[in-house]
């Protein structure tokens, strides 16, 4: 008996307790820049909420590309179901990777809402875009880590790498153009900013600031 899907359970409460925080800002604004940063935190917590679904009810059927591919493929020639190995089936190991699941998971959760907090309480929408990237991001990446530690089929590894991957690639570009697009419409600076190198153009300037 595992109990795994129990921690991911759990987790799935906060994943929902962290969306609820998110649709706060997103019904705060107050501008359009804080509305995306909003969104694109929704999005990473989606991706997060599946993963954590796919531990909850242990199907990882359309996560696998090969079963996709299944039907396209005579039935006579279909490759067989990869199995877990036997050294991952015994007591002691599926305990192991249980424990390492779970603190993947609750780290994951954990960021996440983490993140959700900083999108509502931080001042300003550039520390909100932060928040967003960073925490958000490493804590979907660790949920995800945690379905590729509970298979051996290489299509659903394959795939949760290629998830991992385009998070990590397109969450600097988006916080970047999210960013970019605030400053040129005039966001408002929290009062606590000592340096806008932006508008000063003048590194020296933000060192003394410092």
């Amino acid at each position: 008996m595992t109990f795994l899907p129990m921690v991911a359970e759990w987790a799935s409460w906060i994943i929902l307790a962290a969306a609820l925080i998110v649709l706060v800002r997103l019904v705060l604004g107050p501008g359009t820049a804080d509305r995306a940063v909003a969104l694109d935190m929704l999005n990473v917590l989606v991706i997060a909420f599946a993963g954590l679904r796919v531990l909850v009810t242990q199907q990882y059927a359309y996560l696998d590309v090969h079963r996709h591919r299944a039907d396209l493929v005579p039935r006579d020639r279909r490759a067989q179901p990869l199995h877990r190995a036997a050294w991952r089936r015994s007591p002691a190991m599926m305990m192991v990777w249980d424990i390492v699941g779970s603190v993947l998971v609750l780290a994951g959760a954990g960021f996440c809402l983490i993140a959700a907090i900083g999108v509502l309480r931080f001042e300003d929408v550039f520390m909100r875009m932060h928040a967003s990237t960073k925490a958000g991001t490493l804590g979907t990446g660790l949920i995800m880590l945690a379905v590729a530690t509970t298979v051996d089929s290489t299509g659903v590894i394959a795939r949760v790498f290629g998830i991992i991957a385009f998070l990590l690639f397109t969450a600097p570009i988006a916080a970047h153009m999210i960013g970019r697009a605030a400053y040129l419409a005039g966001a408002t600076l929290s009062p606590r900013t000592v340096c806008d190198e932006r508008k000063q153009r003048k590194p020296t300037l933000c060192i003394a600031a410092e």
